[in-house]
Parts: structure tokens; C-alpha cells; sequence
């Protein structure tokens, strides 16, 4: 079984999130989670739903399935995780 979305981020007992590759002018880098999320803050394009399915199915909330929803969700998410930290 594949890690949820939530695991493969933030892994149990860490306190940090894992990396995602961001491409500028075609060259990769990498930025923390949280960064990404603000790049599609305003994003009112529609989350595929197996991937809506999977944060729902992790208990992360949102009112609609707009990329912008899911990344507000996952933010409020790494926030509180850092927090019980």
C-alpha cells in the first residue's frame, strides 16, 4: 500500500515537510510544501478527484475541490502538525 498524500509530505515524527520540485525557466528546484501551496493559492482550476478523495480520506477539509482549496487545506494541515510539534 502506497503512503497517503499527508505521509509521503510530512512523515511520521518529523518535524519538517519533504521537498517538491518546482521548475523555473525548465530548471528544477526544490521548495518546502508550504511554498507550493501559496503558488496556487488563487488557483480556481478543479483537483482530480482521486487526489480530492485522498485529502478528504485523510481528514483534511474543504468546501470545494478548486487547487486553491486543497492547498489552503494542506497549509492549515503543516501548520498544526508544526505546532503540536
Amino acid at each position: 500500500m502506497t503512503p497517503g498524500i499527508k505521509q509521503r509530505l510530512v512523515p511520521r515524527g518529523a518535524t519538517r515537510c519533504r521537498p517538491v520540485e518546482y521548475e523555473i525557466n525548465y530548471e528544477p528546484h526544490e521548495i518546502p510544501i508550504s511554498r507550493a501551496c501559496t503558488l496556487v493559492w488563487n488557483c480556481t482550476d478543479i483537483v482530480p478527484g482521486d487526489v480530492a478523495g485522498q485529502l478528504i480520506g485523510e481528514g483534511l477539509g474543504f468546501q470545494t475541490r478548486t487547487y486553491a482549496a486543497c492547498a489552503r487545506a494542506i497549509l492549515a494541515d503543516i501548520k498544526r502538525h508544526q505546532e503540536a510539534a
